[in-house]
């Protein structure tokens, strides 16, 4: 094998390797501390409109299930565009999100926590 086929063989191999479908990934938030009689609310949004799966979760510092509601929004295709997730419990502190056939960078999320007259205290997003 001459060195301009192996080249060729390399190069197959890597657009190969890079072609694949997306698959599961993980996103988590930073932390933050609901106020007393506050809240945090978890917003993930498909930034790409592409059909993806997603699970969100708002979780406790050992990592409990703490999320209240979950609404989800779809556009008039049937695409799921906007997940949101809400928890008043007092130890809430950071949102879990899980994507299923999208990349990461398809995805943005926020967490927000609120006072008890619903105004925002505090955002923030993936932890890198």
């Amino acid at each position: 094998m001459n060195s301009r086929t192996l080249f060729r063989t390399v190069v197959a191999a890597v657009v190969l390797a890079g072609a694949g479908t997306a698959s599961a990934t993980t996103i988590v938030t930073g932390r933050l501390t609901p106020e007393r009689d506050g809240w945090l609310a978890c917003t993930a949004t498909n930034l790409s409109m592409k059909l993806m799966d997603l699970r969100i979760e708002i979780r406790n510092a050992r990592g409990r299930i703490v999320t209240d509601y979950i609404l989800t929004e779809r556009n008039d295709e049937g695409v799921l565009a906007r997940v949101f997730a809400e928890s008043r419990a007092d130890d809430a502190a950071y949102c879990r999100l899980q994507v299923q056939d999208a990349w990461r960078r398809d995805v943005g999320v926020v967490l927000e926590s609120f006072d008890q007259h619903g105004n925002v205290l505090e955002r923030t997003g993936p932890q890198r």
